[in-house]
């Protein structure tokens, strides 16, 4: 295989989907398509174990999911791109984004708590192929400013790599539970997302039943 591979799912928003059901965890996407996709790609990998035992996956959002964060973000700035329409530079990192990093070579049930964006994986690959960690200025920029590499989640490497190949569940969920709205949309996000619903079904109800299930609630016209 390739030393390094990129796998992007197939997204929500793509205009065009060539067959395949959108598996990238976005709404109103349901999760179910994204959660296949992600346990597709770790099983594939832990397949030959002598190749996992010299890979490293990680798996990371490009984004929140819009709620409250308990935890402030990182005062590191970011400078306006030439060209922006916007003047004024980000201040803060934002609230934080899910990342997962799975390999034989980290300790069962590590949770690291260093600081992190995703300029750390660019840190990462120019480590392992440039033997240095700024992989250009920006990334050199914002780890001086504190952000670290992924591999920093190896800093404490095992003797050997772990023997385990921790295996997926085997329960299957053949079943869904309709969950009809309490109240009306308020916010603008969620008056969005049901005009979408009702647009969809209105389109073409039987097929957007197939895919998304949960829009049964809503009413037929």
């Amino acid at each position: 295989m390739p030393q390094v591979i990129f796998i992007e799912p197939e997204y929500t928003d793509s205009p065009v989907h060539l067959g395949w059901t959108p598996n990238d965890n976005h709404p109103p996407t349901s999760v179910g398509p994204g959660e296949h996709f992600l346990r597709s790609i770790y099983e594939v990998l832990t397949k030959d174990p002598e190749k996992w035992k010299r890979t490293l996956l990680v798996a990371t959002h490009d984004e929140h999911g819009g709620f409250f964060d308990h935890v402030p973000p990182l005062a590191i700035s970011a400078p306006v791109p030439v060209g922006s329409l916007f003047s004024t530079a980000f201040e803060s990192t934002g609230p934080r984004v899910p990342s997962l990093v799975a390999s034989p070579w980290i300790p069962a049930g590590t949770v690291f708590r260093g600081a992190m964006d995703h300029t750390s994986i660019l840190q990462l690959l120019s480590e392992k192929f440039a033997g240095t960690p700024d992989y250009n200025d920006e990334v050199k920029r914002r780890r001086e400013a504190g952000i670290q590499s992924v591999s920093q989640v190896l800093a404490e490497p095992l003797a050997q790599p772990r023997e385990d190949i921790p295996p997926l569940p085997q329960e299957i969920i053949s079943s869904f539970v309709t969950l009809a709205p309490a109240t009306e949309p308020q916010t603008d996000s969620q008056q969005a997302f049901d005009a979408a619903a009702k647009k969809l079904l209105e389109y073409d109800r039987k097929r957007a039943l197939e895919k998304y299930p949960e829009l049964v609630h809503l009413p037929e016209k």
